[in-house]
């Protein structure tokens, strides 16, 4: 069974290994923030009982908008959204909104580089190639002068597969200072940072080495998808996924790289559609109610849009992860050939190396994608979590698996807007006896 993902695994009929606090009712004041929860449920919509569980826990967290849906055998057999999509105007929070989700992107952006593969647009060794000769001509290599070699024995497949050797997400924020200061001297995109993060940035393992998550690898990847396709990443993103997988690309799209007002309409040059508002509290005010009204990318890593486009920037609405999701379960050969399939599916070669745990052969980080292997298949996972949005897709049951969004995080001060989601869905579905 081939299911991709966007989220932690569940296994069957037990909760994750997560250590949650329930909401305190009083914690802040809801009846000052969102008050009564509007839903707007999906005709059609079975299992009532997810409704109830999920205004209750939104109302007890003082969450702000939401989405839900859920599918059995791969059909679609509950679509909700919940609460506010823009606080300002109470534009309603539906199962079509689109909202930030975070590294979910980073799923979408690996389709599309294997899209390309699969068309032979990334060169003759496919995902073999290496990097540097794609976003640099050897001119503007030699005039780096010192550098780490290592860049260029980075492959397509080690920034898939987060084992190019650049730093982890924990200590690479030197590279986001790097940015800032680029960026006070021309306006930041990935393309001028991109030469100026080879010369200061340096490896911390060899390319194939070891596994370490980072933004790094798909903020590249972003700018490889542009330099092969011929299109800005934000039509690629259309074209080589939301297009073929069947997703309409007004609720999948890149979207836009600053914050906007909420009555200033959204430029086309910036965004396909408008999206959700994304809503964080103060980090330093955890006893106050969220600040109200702003996007915060530079929030999220102090770098311009541009830059973290293919690592955090795509915007999704929960019934768009639910296609992507029906169209490579039911038909996965339609979107990309068995030998891209055999890709993701195969091990990638850190696995192999010492220092990886709990990484391993049956579960694995690769193209996008953790890969787990079940007994009856494979299912796939990959999460997000903002400051000021999250989104999962999350496996249930063999047969039951849902998708949850959200347009804000830790809500109450405590828990996690997806935690407090599915749990809340969990619950509504045991309760109709699923």
């Amino acid at each position: 069974m081939l299911l991709l993902a966007a989220a932690i695994l569940l296994a069957e009929g037990q909760f994750l290994p997560f250590s949650f606090t329930e909401p305190k009712p009083g914690y802040l004041e809801t009846s000052k923030w969102i008050g009564e929860v509007p839903s707007q449920i999906k005709p059609g919509s079975q299992v009532p009982q997810v409704t109830t569980e999920v205004i209750k826990a939104m109302k007890a967290s003082n969450m702000p908008g939401a989405a839900v849906v859920v599918m059995e055998n791969d059909v679609v057999i509950y679509s909700a959204g919940f609460g506010y999509a823009n606080l300002t105007t109470t534009e309603p929070f539906l199962a079509t909104t689109a909202s930030r989700c975070g590294s979910i992107s980073k799923t979408a952006t690996a389709l599309a580089t294997l899209k390309l593969a699969d068309l032979g647009k990334l060169g003759r060794r496919g995902l073999d190639e290496k990097i540097l000769p794609i976003l640099m001509t050897e001119r503007e290599v030699y005039a780096l002068g010192g550098y780490d070699k290592r860049w260029g024995e980075i492959k397509v497949r080690d920034l898939l597969d987060h084992a190019s050797g650049l730093p982890s997400n924990s200590i690479y924020l030197t590279s986001h200072k790097i940015a800032q200061e680029l960026g006070k001297k021309m306006r930041l995109s990935m393309a001028n940072f991109f030469p100026y993060l080879v010369k200061n940035q340096g490896l911390t393992a060899s390319p194939g080495e070891k596994w370490q998550y980072t933004n790094l690898n798909y903020e590249i990847l972003s700018l490889i998808i542009e330099r092969k396709a011929g299109m800005r990443f934000k039509d690629a993103v259309r074209e080589l996924v939301a297009t073929p997988l069947g997703i309409n690309p007004r609720q999948m799209f890149l979207s836009p790289t600053r914050p906007v007002p909420p009555d200033v309409k959204v430029s086309e040059d910036d965004s396909t559609s408008p999206e959700a508002r994304c809503y964080q509290k103060d980090p330093g005010m955890f006893d106050s109610i969220f600040k109200e009204g702003d996007k915060v990318p530079e929030a999220y890593g102090g770098l311009d849009g541009d830059i973290l486009a293919g690592a955090g920037h795509i915007a999704f609405s929960a019934e768009a992860i639910a296609t992507m999701v029906q169209t490579l379960r039911t038909r996965p050969t339609a979107y990309l050939s068995k030998a891209m399939w055999d890709e993701i599916l195969t091990p990638p070669v850190y696995v192999s190396k010492p220092g990886n745990e709990p990484k391993s052969a049956q579960y694995f980080y690769s193209k996008g994608t953790n890969v787990r292997r079940n007994p009856d298949g494979y299912t796939f996972d990959h999460g997000a979590m903002l400051m000021h949005a999250g989104g999962n897709y999350l496996e249930y049951k063999t047969n039951i698996q849902f998708v949850v969004i959200a347009n804000s995080n830790m809500p109450n001060g405590q828990g996690l807007s997806d935690v407090i989601l599915f749990q809340a869905v969990r619950k509504g579905l045991i309760a109709a006896g699923k």
